[in-house]
């Protein structure tokens, strides 16, 4: 889809349209002079860029302009075009501008054998050590985890990331090293020891960094977990990468709780998403205290609502990349279940199930819920960072909160044993508008 920009656009259309008639009119080339059509058609085009380029005098860099992309939603049709000054000024805290007239880019690697969430935890450590060095991040897309043996390469449009630094003004890995060879520029390590300050704001200038041991305030070993820096790393962050998941993702035009795409979730029913992390195999057993702790207090708050609790996380292996939580967490889980609603009528009674799900749809899952448990892991804190949607029971994180690091402005801090640090009727208010949503999901629609 191309977006026409006032005058400018009117004269791209109009010698479109010139190419088509002329490719029209030579059509009788095909017989008398041995021209193909797809030889004629090609010229034309050819003819009318050349006209266009000379006409406009555009450079590679303000053709960008023209071909950012429009999402479409499952309803509705076609959305409006995306706010590109209401974006731009959204992650102006978090992503730097490049600048062509003085290039400084900052490549940071992203650690392979981790999960999504450790991934991108370290993207956002990168942006903010960009920013605060005035640096370009330079993006470079989520791939495959060898450790975790997942794909993560459906992040990527799931969130609308591509499109988002395109918006923005960044840069890509191919730019960046066309820039280095352009300029038979170098590399230049960052120290982990030196703080932005010490860096010179020269231009043509071009570093490397990566991993999470990269952060100068943390006087031990610069780990960004525990460093001040990254002090309300996720909150900072939010605004941006929620407003590029609804602009330019896939995310929000499907929903993986319904089968009929055409089919919307009851407004009566609670879908809830709970995470069991991989590593708490161990550390919360599934008769673990915690669970009935957290089935109390969501019974308590949502004594109104039929709640159906979606099981997530890896452990039993299905086909095509799919993945359930074991039959073990399932059963005890639907035991605690039986013994917090005991008394209560079946219709609120919740259910509980434990799909085969790939991860492309336990991070959708994530992202949809009405209520999101975690466990501890970054995973579904990612989840509530990219999405509103979602009142997020946020689990203490492996690392601790830090510094505020990973909360949002829609967390429900929760404490190890599973007791939620907020009060019931904030959470009940929150319940409620999300079962009443301001924007439309491929789950819910707008209520009037």
């Amino acid at each position: 889809m191309i977006i026409l920009p006032g005058p400018r656009g009117w004269l791209l259309c109009g010698l479109v349209d010139l190419t088509l008639t002329w490719t029209d009119a030579y059509k009788p080339l095909d017989r008398f002079g041995g021209m193909s059509k797809r030889t004629v058609a090609n010229l034309g085009i050819f003819m009318t860029g050349a006209v266009v380029a000379m006409a406009l005098g555009l450079s590679f860099r303000s053709l960008r302009v023209y071909f950012l992309p429009v999402r479409q939603q499952v309803r509705g049709g076609l959305q409006s075009p995306p706010d590109y000054q209401k974006i731009q000024q959204a992650c102006r805290p978090i992503i730097v501008p490049f600048d062509p007239d003085c290039p400084r880019v900052l490549a940071y690697r992203i650690s392979e054998g981790v999960g999504i969430g450790h991934q991108f935890t370290e993207l956002l450590f990168g942006l903010r050590k960009a920013h605060s060095y005035g640096l370009a991040y330079m993006f470079e897309p989520f791939g495959h985890s060898a450790t975790h043996r997942d794909n993560y390469t459906a992040i990527n449009e799931l969130l609308g990331l591509p499109a988002l630094f395109q918006a923005v003004g960044g840069i890509n890995k191919s730019w960046t090293e066309q820039l280095v060879n352009t300029m038979n520029a170098e590399w230049t390590q960052l120290n982990p020891r030196v703080g932005p300050g010490d860096t010179a704001r020269k231009c043509n200038a071009f570093y490397q960094s990566g991993g999470y041991h990269t952060c100068y305030s943390d006087p031990k070993d610069h780990n960004c977990f525990y460093a001040p820096e990254s002090a309300h790393l996720f909150e900072d962050a939010s605004e941006c990468l929620r407003m590029a998941s609804r602009e330019f993702g896939t995310a929000f035009d499907k929903c993986v709780f319904l089968k009929d795409p055409s089919a919307t979730l009851p407004r009566d029913t609670l879908y809830v998403v709970w995470h069991v992390r991989l590593g708490d195999m161990t550390l919360h057993s599934p008769d673990d205290a915690s669970y009935n702790v957290v089935l109390h207090q969501l019974r308590n708050i949502a004594p109104s609502y039929k709640i159906r609790i979606f099981l997530v996380g890896k452990g039993d292996t299905g086909s095509n990349g799919t993945s359930r939580v074991t039959s073990q967490y399932v059963d005890q889980l639907r035991a605690h279940v039986d013994t917090v609603w005991n008394g209560s009528e079946d219709q609120y009674r919740p259910g509980v199930i434990a799909p085969y799900f790939t991860f492309e749809d336990v991070f959708l899952a994530m992202m949809h819920a009405d209520v999101l448990i975690g466990s501890g892991s970054s995973m579904p804190a990612i989840a509530a960072l990219v999405s509103s949607v979602p009142l997020f029971f946020n689990h203490v994180p492996k690392h601790g909160y830090n510094f505020g690091a990973e909360m949002t402005t829609n967390d429900v801090d929760m404490e190890s044993s599973g007791t939620i640090l907020d009060s019931q009727r904030r959470l009940r208010i929150a319940i409620y508008r999300r079962l009443n949503p301001l924007q439309s999901t491929a789950c819910r629609t707008v209520v009037a």
